[in-house]
C-alpha cells in the first residue's frame, strides 16, 4: 500500500547498538525488507511500518554483520515515505525463533544465527532472486536444512545451564 505519509528523520545517536559501534548519528537502512529484518530484531508482534526514500548511504564501521545484511548508514535529516506495513502476525512468524533465542540465552547473534534470521525473513516476507540465492548458498555451506529448527536448537543448547565438573 503506497501512501503519501512521510516521516522526517533527524540527527540523533542510535539507541540500540553493538558494543564496538560508534554513536554516530545515523539512520540504519537496508536494501530490502527481508534484509532489514535480518539486521534488526523486532521483538514485539506489532505491525512494522516500511519507509523508503532517496538518499546516499555509507558502509557502516564496526558492524560485523553488515556484510550479511547489506546494512548501510544514511546521515539524516531525511524525509521518508511510508510504502508498506508488515502485519503483526507476519512479524511474529518472522522473528519468533530469534526472539526465543535471545530471550533464553541473553546472547548476541553470531554469523550462523544472522544467516538463519535472513533466511527466515526471506521465507516469510519474500525476497529478491539475489537474496533467495544468497541465503540458500549460505545455508548449504553451513549445512543448515531448516533455519528455524537450527535457531531453536541453538536456544536450547546455548541457554542450558553449564554444569561444573568436580
Amino acid at each position: 500500500m503506497l501512501t503519501s505519509e512521510t516521516l522526517s528523520v533527524e540527527r540523533r545517536a542510535p539507541s540500540l547498538i553493538g558494543e564496538k559501534e560508534p554513536r554516530t548519528p545515523r539512520l540504519c537502512v537496508a536494501p530490502t525488507v527481508a534484509a532489514c529484518f535480518a539486521a534488526r530484531l523486532f521483538e514485539k508482534s506489532a505491525p512494522v511500518r516500511v519507509y523508503a526514500g532517496e538518499f546516499s548511504a555509507i558502509k557502516p564501521c564496526s558492524v560485523w554483520d553488515a556484510k550479511i545484511t547489506g546494512e548501510r548508514w544514511a546521515i539524516p535529516p531525511h524525509k521518508l515515505t511510508h510504502v508498506h506495513t508488515v502485519p503483526a502476525d507476519i512479524v511474529l512468524r518472522t522473528t519468533a525463533a530469534h526472539t526465543l533465542y535471545h530471550g533464553v540465552t541473553k546472547r548476541p547473534s553470531d554469523a550462523r544465527l544472522r544467516v538463519c534470521q535472513y533466511a527466515i525473513a526471506v521465507q516469510y516476507l519474500g525476497g529478491t532472486a539475489f537474496e533467495e540465492q544468497f541465503v540458500a548458498d549460505w545455508l548449504k555451506y553451513l549445512r543448515i536444512d531448516d533455519p528455524e529448527e537450527y535457531v531453536v536448537s541453538r536456544a536450547i543448547k546455548d541457554g542450558s545451564p553449564r554444569r561444573s565438573l568436580r
